[in-house]
């Protein structure tokens, strides 16, 4: 699956995904001081996205981890690199392919309510605009699960359409060069 739109169907998807992946008993670490301790997984796997470094965010990870992006795919600790082939080949025609684009900033967490086992992390890559939240399931061993939802912007709508873009150029000068 190269992309799914965001609907009510992606939005069920994902809840089922973490509560899939929780109901074989992960639990969650403990809020920010666990992710400020040094060492942790969490912090290792967080460094790993803003970094934009496939290989530092897998070795966060556990065995069966899943990581759902609803208009990228679901990906697999040893397909991650694939993710960001596919994000910089999405965003090259208006000139972002180098790694520090792609690089995602996860604060928080975020107080949640309902999901004991996830926590709701707020996650933006600025060389891109994409701004959304994150949930991601955790244990000690590493990550389990992580999926997104954006937020609807400009940024988010052309990953979305990828090859509609180009229609778009009119409407968007400053983009019609890199089209």
């Amino acid at each position: 699956m190269l992309y799914e739109p965001i609907t009510a169907f992606a939005a069920e998807r994902h809840a089922h995904i973490l509560h899939e992946v929780a109901a074989k008993g992960v639990s969650r670490l403990p809020g920010l001081a666990e992710r400020n301790a040094g060492g942790t997984m969490l912090a290792r796997y967080l460094a790993g996205w803003a970094e934009a470094d496939p290989t530092k965010i897998a070795a966060a990870t556990t065995d069966g981890f899943r990581f759902d992006d609803p208009l990228v795919g679901t990906f697999a600790q040893q397909s991650l690199s694939r993710y960001f082939e596919l994000l910089q080949g999405r965003f090259a025609r208006i000139g972002a392919t180098r790694t520090s684009d792609f690089a995602f900033t996860i604060r928080g967490p975020m107080e949640t309510f309902g999901c004991q086992t996830c926590t709701l992390y707020w996650r933006e890559a600025r060389g891109v605009g994409l701004t959304g939240t994150t949930q991601i399931l955790a244990t000690n061993e590493g990550i389990v699960a992580e999926a997104v939802t954006y937020d609807l912007n400009l940024a988010s709508d052309f990953l979305r359409q990828g090859e509609l873009f180009r229609e778009n150029c009119d409407a968007f000068p400053q983009f019609a060069a890199a089209a």
